[in-house]
């Protein structure tokens, strides 16, 4: 059983992690990324970490402005599960570059005496290390 929450967000020629959790009676013999580029699909072998498995997808295949994705995994008795289904993918959606943004909420603030300052970080609504917002 694969459990997975998708990558919505990405930022165009940076790598980011895929992770999943992977469960089976047996042993897992591997977990990959699957990436789908034009004709071929791409695999990258995602390595445990305490109870997930994470791979890191290279910055050579996010140049674009989607990447799509899938997570194979094997066991020891030979069975084989896709997330999703075989045959399907997460589709990725990549922007341009992470840049910070400045706001200033002035006005009543400022002729009490303080202004506002808001800092806002931009990175398609995903923030490093915490897992992905809810549509």
């Amino acid at each position: 059983m694969v459990e997975h929450v998708p990558v919505k967000r990405g930022i165009a020629g940076k790598p980011f992690r895929v992770c999943a959790r992977v469960y089976d009676d047996g042993k897992v013999e591997g977990v990959y990324v699957l990436i789908k580029e034009r004709q071929r699909t791409l695999r990258v072998e995602m390595e445990k970490k305490e109870d997930e498995y994470c791979g890191l997808i290279p910055e050579r295949y996010t140049k674009t402005s989607v990447l799509y994705y899938a997570i194979k995994a094997l066991d020891d008795a030979g069975n084989v599960v896709y997330h999703p289904e075989r045959g399907k993918f997460y589709e990725v959606k990549l922007s341009g570059k992470k840049r910070n943004l400045w706001l200033y909420a002035g006005g009543a603030g400022l002729l009490a005496g303080g202004g506002i300052l808001i800092y806002m970080l931009l990175s398609g609504g995903e923030l490093p290390g915490l897992p992905p917002r809810p549509e």
